[in-house]
């Protein structure tokens, strides 16, 4: 008996929007911040951050807010 392998889902089936993976990867990155503050890191050295972004469409603000945080957290790290 010959078995057909199953052909990969279409792009449409399996796919996440790419703004779902963006926010996901900014959600890790605050995450860690986060964590970096708690046990007092600092760097006072570090470059100031740039200004949040604008963003269009339906996601457009979770991705605005989770700028801010970054934003706020990295401000945060380059106090002495």
């Amino acid at each position: 008996m010959i078995s057909r392998a199953s052909s990969p889902p279409s792009p449409a089936e399996g796919s996440r929007p790419r703004a779902a993976d963006v926010a996901q990867l900014r959600g890790k990155g605050a995450a860690l911040l986060e964590r970096l503050l708690r046990a007092g890191g600092r760097t006072p050295g570090l470059q100031a951050p740039a200004r949040p972004l604008e963003f269009a469409g339906p996601d457009g603000e979770l991705l605005h807010l989770q700028d801010e945080a970054l934003v706020l957290a990295l401000e945060a790290l380059r106090r002495p």
